[in-house]
């Protein structure tokens, strides 16, 4: 028909229902009799008449009521009419408006050319299959539209969804419907009022009802279907009203969510439509007690809902969706915690704001917060998606204290979580009193139980402590076993205090042993003290991050701000590190400028580290900030580093820029470039590596001393590596224990080093060397020409003869100086990133990617496109290799990767931007996705032009040459170990494989998937795929092979989506050959909603459409068009189905094009080439082409129909020459095949189905509407 045609040219112009006078020559006066279907004309046709009207030549559009009085004046044109008329018999009576039996009548192709004419409109039941009315699947058997019935959500996702589980019945009770006339025009049709039989479900049924509504599908606002829900019986209280103008893509012009439920769980059934019944928008939704939508779920609409003895406190278990901003201004003060008890539910904020909350404790009250505490013991509890603003807590005295919850308890998750203006104030003496926290006050141990805190971001938080308070953090006071702290960020802390207590971190105040974690958090703006104010003497162990750490895990943060205090222990990371066990601190920045007018240990890393046991990794830290004032054990990096009893500290890969002065008049001792005091008692043991510091030391009293541009005091260190090429100055003319690599060297070993420094009353290398062999190379350059002579043992080597340095070093050559191969690695790929999420490194230009290889520090690391990368025509160096796979995380923020070419670069790797993707146990799991965690709409894409990547000899994909996910470690499917990969677009591009068991893929050359929280969505490819080896691996459009056979016993049945995307171009291979896939088999993966459109798929033995060879998976929504040529086993869809597992499905899926296998023996078919297997799940798919050619061919499948039975519910259908007598399949001619009324017959009818007059085969609803699959497709 014509819903295609008109959805491009129609205007929005609808002519009134009224007469004319005569016509103009402009205009005709279609004088419209309706036969059959009037009022007046035929009795009992009480229901009401509708006729439409479209203009195929100018798009003007009719939508008028017809009371048996059809003169209407018209543009000129070839116009359609239809009429619909309702006879209004229910089992109410007669006269029930737009119910009953429907009858409908069209007059297509009218031309209308001037003067008066007569259109007559003859009415059928059957009339009513006009596309115009709805298509086939909205219809019954005789064609009239089925019934039509509201199904009520809550929200937008039980709409759009397929899953029906998420549509939750919400509170309309009662409805009525009107077509009206025109867009805005009169009231034209409206039922009576419907009463909802049972007001618990979800839909909307009334016994007697036969309202019919015809689902028009125009994209435009000329024929609109309004509906209104209202929260009460007898249309009476709220009302929700829905101008739908396309319920097949959810369109209404109130931009509210409504559309066509279809599909196949609809079966012959009625139409059910899908509405968002905001229940905030409802007087029920706003009574004093959150709206109830099941037993323990309930959904908050009003701030009175939230707090009080009728909100969440009256069920502490629930499952709170709260669905507007909630602003608590008129409850004045809360004397306690706004939630009062133990919280042991979920709450799903929707990104909604709770606002102006203001908590004065009078009295001692412990755990205060929004929430009082929150507990997962039970069952994990989660607390996600809200938004805090303007939240003010005063306490006296009292412990455990947080903005959004004072104590959390095991198998608590809260993320996504948005503060600002925050504001904590402790007062009180008596203490002490513990855990003070920006968001939360404490958590508690797991006992491997653990809980969870991710994507969180606060804003201008402010927190004044009293007296005797202690483990205070801007975002959680203590941080307790089991318990993790994850991608997070601060702009804009201040801490303040003029009174005693320990353990104050910008983040953390207190993190207690080895099994926390504290990843990925960014801190801006940090003030800790004031200089007019610093924290007081006895408030030591202050970090920017952590105030104290007990061996916790602290990997990728970064602080930028400043700390003034006059305590011990203080860090621009770590204020104390103190513990034992197994344990890292790996890939921290630190910008922040310190002074410590009193006390020991500043470090502008960490203040103080002091191992007993096990082993600590330092690695990959640095520090940028200033130091401005301290006194002793001061290191630009660590201000005092030792390892005592037992354990072993490695530090390696870690530098200072800081400069360290003092300014007023103190002596200072142990003040290094890098560390104060380096000590490595008898039983432990100390190693650096790798390490160096660049920095200005200035000491303005005589007396200091114990000054070293590297180190000041060490003892039994083991140094390698190192160098120090700042400035030593110091006001001590006679210093004994002053020197620009080392002030006092006790013991240990000192080698392959140098320093370029002239000192200023101080030696060039050592002040005082005791104990300690000195090998290797030691070079010192300066004024006084290199080290004293006092230091014999010194290999001193000549200027321009550096090599002897080793093989960390670069420039090893250089006349000035050297520098070792990790720095001008990360001065490549960029200083100032940490590389974690909430800080990704951002890349501008070919070399910078280049410089990022497969270096392992790097392979865990955030990158972000900054800018279009353009190789010119190069090749290119890519990410991970085999042995060191990329495990981080890849953003292209809608930049392209442009114009590369590489041919055979390297006969032992696979090959692509990423070589190979894979988990790392202890870090987690590569994704490429440009997702905004705190704005689900800000979802970038990432582009590729230009690329070709030819005579490769590993798996080769332009994106990646091979994907591995993992779903044993963490607990098992774990998210944090699941591949994520979204909205990618390569255009013009090539992948070639050329080496024996080679996967090429357009995309991804290989894929193993095993995890079910992996999340794939938005691939889509445009260029040629081709495999030249004889024995070569599979070869796909998007995948070549796409695997990991099942998921583990747990977990099957659970499945993976790999969705929306698509292929043009051209595919040849070998053996298992594919437009999309070469080889499938995954039990836990369902592909869906993929268009293939290929100029031709070629290979030899497995060769589709679609995919090659499929032994397990699921394929749904899918379509292939283009020639497919082999050998044997040739399918138009799938070239060889082997099933050999229980879950196996293809359906809802079709193919055209033409089919040829030219081998002797051969097998071929239209659908499917070769079939094995018992019992396949193939069902709702048809098959469309022109010629099958082969041996043994078929127009649906080739071969194995013996035991290949097709079944799965509902039927297939192919169009061929003849009938082939095909169990499962339905034989239909080419005629039949493009009638609606047919193949609604035939194929199981709605989602994804649709089938207009005049647009060929059966198409899928996402072909018509593809805004019906989101911002995935192009």
């Amino acid at each position: 028909m014509f819903i295609k045609l008109l959805s491009v040219i129609l205007l929005v112009t609808t002519l009134s229902a009224c007469g004319g006078k005569g016509a103009s020559k402009d205009t005709t006066k279609a004088n419209i009799l309706v036969l059959g279907g009037i009022e007046s004309g035929i009795p009992g046709m009480t229901g009401g008449t509708k006729i439409f009207g479209y203009n195929n030549t100018t798009g003007e559009t009719l939508n008028m009521t017809y009371d048996g009085q059809g003169a209407v004046t018209v543009s000129n044109g070839v116009w359609g009419f239809v009429a619909i008329t309702w006879d209004g018999v229910t089992g109410n009576g007669n006269g029930q408006v737009l119910e009953g039996n429907v009858l409908c009548g069209s007059t297509p192709d009218m031309p209308l050319f001037g003067g008066d004419v007569a259109i007559n409109i003859e009415l059928s039941n059957g009339g009513c299959n006009d596309d115009f009315l709805g298509e086939a699947g909205t219809k019954e058997s005789n064609g009239e539209p089925k019934k039509f019935v509201p199904v009520k959500c809550t929200n937008d996702k039980g709409v759009y969804d397929d899953d029906d589980s998420n549509c939750i019945a919400s509170v309309a009770e009662s409805y009525r419907v009107s077509l009206p006339d025109g867009a805005f025009g009169g009231p034209g049709l409206t039922s009576r009022c419907i009463d909802q039989d049972t007001v618990a479900n979800k839909e909307m049924t009334e016994a007697t009802a036969e309202l019919r509504i015809p689902l028009v599908g125009w994209i435009d606002e000329s024929f609109p279907i309004r509906v209104e829900l209202f929260d009460q019986a007898g249309c009476a209280g709220s009302v929700e009203t829905y101008t739908i103008i396309n319920p097949y893509a959810g369109w209404s012009i109130e931009d509210k969510a409504a559309k066509y439920e279809g599909g196949a769980a609809q079966g012959v059934g009625d139409n059910k439509v899908r509405f968002h019944n905001d229940p905030c928008l409802n007087d029920e939704g706003n009574a004093a007690s959150p709206f109830s939508t099941a037993a323990n779920e309930y959904i908050i609409c009003a701030p009175a809902q939230f707090a009080g003895a009728s909100g969440i406190e009256a069920d502490l278990t629930g499952k709170y969706e709260i669905q507007r901003d909630l602003d608590f201004t008129s409850f004045g003060t809360f004397p306690t915690a706004v939630v009062s008890g133990t919280f042991t539910g979920n709450i799903i904020g929707n990104g909604h704001t709770l606002s102006n909350i203001t908590i004065n404790a009078s009295t001692p009250t412990s755990p205060l917060g929004i929430f009082s505490s929150i507990d997962g013991t039970d069952g994990e509890v989660e607390v996600e998606n809200i938004k805090l603003d303007n939240i003010s807590i005063t306490s006296f005295e009292g412990s455990s204290i947080g903005s959004l919850v004072g104590l959390t308890l095991p198998g608590t998750s809260i993320e996504l979580i948005e503060g600002t203006d925050i504001d904590i104030t402790t007062t009180g003496s008596t203490g002490p009193y513990y855990s003070i926290g920006g968001l939360i006050g404490a958590t508690t141990a797991g006992g491997g139980t653990g809980s969870n805190y991710h994507a969180i971001e606060l804003n201008n938080v402010t927190i004044d402590i009293g007296d005797n308070f202690e483990s205070i953090g801007g975002i959680i006071g203590t941080l307790a076993d089991d318990n993790h702290l994850r991608i997070s960020k601060i702009n804009g802390i201040t801490i303040s205090s003029t009174t005693s207590g320990n353990k104050v971190g910008g983040a953390v105040g207190n993190a207690t042993t080895a099994n926390t974690e504290i990843y990925g958090v960014v801190i801006n703006d940090l003030l800790i003290g004031s200089a007019a104010s610093p924290l007081p003497a006895t408030r030591s162990q202050v970090g920017g991050l952590i105030g104290n750490a007990t061996a916790a895990r602290v990997i990728n943060n970064k602080v930028g701000g400043e700390i003034f205090s006059s305590a011990q222990d203080i860090g621009g990371l770590i204020g104390l590190y103190d513990g034992g066990g197994t344990s890292e601190i790996i890939g921290n920045i630190t910008d922040v400028d310190l002074e410590q007018t009193t006390g020991l240990s500043l470090g502008g890393l960490i203040g103080k580290v002091n191992t007993t046991a096990g082993t600590l990794t330092l690695d990959a830290n640095r520090s940028l900030g200033e130091i401005v004032e301290c006194l002793s054990a001061c290191g630009g990096l660590i201000g005092h580093l030792e390892a005592s009893t037992s354990a072993t500290i490695n530090l390696s890969k870690s530098y200072s820029r800081s400069n360290i002065t003092t300014s007023n008049g103190t002596a200072f001792s142990d003040v290094g470039g890098l560390i104060g005091y380096a000590y490595d008692n008898s039983t432990g043991t100390l190693n650096l590596n790798e390490v160096f510091s660049t920095g200005v030391i200035t000491s303005s009293n005589a007396s200091s001393d114990r000054i070293g541009g590297l180190i000041g005091y060490s003892r039994d260190a083991n140094t390698t590596d190192a160098y120090f090429t700042g400035t030593l100055v110091d006001a001590n003319t006679t210093p004994t224990q002053v020197g620009a690599l080392v002030g006092y060297l006790d013991g240990g070993s000192f080698q392959q080093s140098y320093t370029t420094s002239d000192t200023v009353y101080g030696d060039d290398c050592f002040g005082a060397l005791i104990n300690t062999p000195i090998t290797g190379n030691n070079h010192g350059i300066g004024a006084a020409g290199g080290c004293s002579t006092y230091h014999t043992a010194i290999a001193i080597l000549d200027l321009t003869n550096l090599t002897g340095l080793g093989a960390n070093w670069e420039d090893i050559d250089s006349t000035t100086e050297s520098t070792l191969a990790f720095e001008d690695l990360i001065s490549s790929v960029g200083e100032s990133y940490t590389g974690s999420f909430l800080d990704p490194i951002i890349i501008t230009s070919p070399g910078q990617w280049d410089s990022i290889g497969d270096e392992p520090f790097l392979m865990g690391k955030t990158y972000q496109l900054g800018a279009d990368i353009d190789f010119s025509n190069g090749c290119f160096t890519p990410i991970g290799s085999n042995a060191n796979p990329f495990w981080g995380q890849f953003r292209g923020n809608n930049y392209t990767i442009m114009n590369i070419n590489c041919s055979n670069p390297d006969a032992s790797e696979h090959y692509g931007l990423f070589r190979r993707i894979q988990s790392d146990t202890n870090g987690g799991m590569g994704s490429i996705e440009d997702l905004n965690f705190f704005d689900f709409t800000d979802h970038k894409w990432l582009y590729v032009e230009n690329v070709h990547l030819t005579n490769i000899h590993g798996d080769v994909g332009i994106i990646a040459g091979s994907v591995t996910d993992d779903g044993t470690s963490d607990g098992g499917h774990s998210e944090r170990f699941a591949f994520k990969v979204s909205k990618i677009s390569v255009t013009n591009s090539s992948a070639t494989g050329n080496a024996i068991g080679v996967n090429a893929g357009g995309l991804f050359g290989s894929m193993f998937i095993k995890n079910v929280e992996t999340r794939i969505a938005g691939l889509h490819f445009q260029g040629t795929v081709t495999n030249q080896a004889a024995s070569s691996g599979a070869t796909g459009g998007i995948v070549g092979l796409l695997g990991g056979n099942d998921m583990d016993a747990g977990h099957a049945g659970s499945i993976v989506d790999f969705q929306i995307g698509s292929f043009t171009g051209s595919v040849t291979g070998k053996d298992n050959t594919g437009g999309f896939a070469g080889s499938f088999s995954n039990n836990g993966i369902e592909v869906k909603d993929f268009a293939v459109v290929t100029s031709g798929v070629t290979g030899e033995t497995g060769v589709g459409g679609f995919v090659g060879l499929i032994n397990r998976g699921k394929l749904k929504r899918n379509f292939s068009k283009g020639d497919v040529t082999g050998i044997t086993n040739v399918g138009g869809y799938v070239g060889h189905a082997n099933k050999n597992s229980t879950v196996f499905e293809i359906y809802n899926s079709y193919t055209h094009g033409d089919i040829t296998a030219t081998g002797g023996g051969s097998t071929a078919g239209c659908f499917i080439g070769v079939a094995a297997g018992t019992s396949p799940e193939v069902f709702n798919n048809y098959g469309l082409c022109s010629a099958v050619t082969g041996t043994t061919t078929s127009f649906f499948v080739g071969s194995g129909n013996g035991t290949f039975v097709l079944g799965g519910g509902t039927t297939n259908a192919y169009a061929g020459p003849s009938d082939e007598a095909i169990t499962g399949a339905a034989h239909v001619t080419y005629a039949q095949m493009v009638d609606p009324d047919h193949m609604s017959g035939v194929l199981n009818w709605g989602d994804p189905w649709m089938n207009l007059d005049g647009f060929g085969p059966p198409l899928f609803y996402w072909e018509y509407f593809s805004e019906t699959l989101g911002d995935y497709a192009l």
